[in-house]
């Protein structure tokens, strides 16, 4: 599992940036994302898909892991994942480990009602609005 991790340049009123762990295989949009989220003072680390985010979670709960752990997952999922359309086993393996923002395809209800309960924080069509992303990593943060 590869991971690229960019620290942030941006400010932050926490005493760290949070880490914010985006799973997508588009590149495009972890472009758009460290944009966005850097700017915001977070970390960003970046994975191609949902089985490496999986092994990225479970690396991060083993003494001596390198990376940061994350305080908040945004990822893809749907037809166009590694996973089954409704990509939902990710969700079933954090167990709220930490808030899970899902990103989907337009047109995608029932997937969304299944994501949601179970437990993702949100789920976002794409394509994103940087504001409504942003607000709601900011409320995110704030309620942990």
């Amino acid at each position: 599992m590869l991971f690229d991790v960019h620290h942030a340049s941006g400010t932050r009123d926490a005493t760290r940036p949070a880490s914010i762990v985006v799973a997508d295989p588009d590149p495009d949009v972890r472009v758009s994302l460290l944009g966005w989220l850097e700017e915001d003072g977070h970390d960003v680390v970046f994975l191609a898909s949902i089985s490496d985010l999986a092994a990225y979670l479970v690396a991060s709960t083993t003494p001596g892991f390198l990376g940061p752990r994350p305080d908040v997952v945004v990822a893809m999922l749907g037809p166009d994942t590694d996973v089954p359309p409704d990509g939902c086993e990710i969700l079933v393996a954090m167990q709220g480990s930490c808030p899970f923002v899902a990103m989907t395809e337009p047109g995608l209800e029932p997937d969304r009602w299944r994501i949601l309960e179970l437990g993702a924080y949100a789920v976002l069509e794409k394509p994103l609005d940087a504001a409504v992303l942003r607000g709601m990593i900011r409320r995110i943060l704030q309620q942990r």
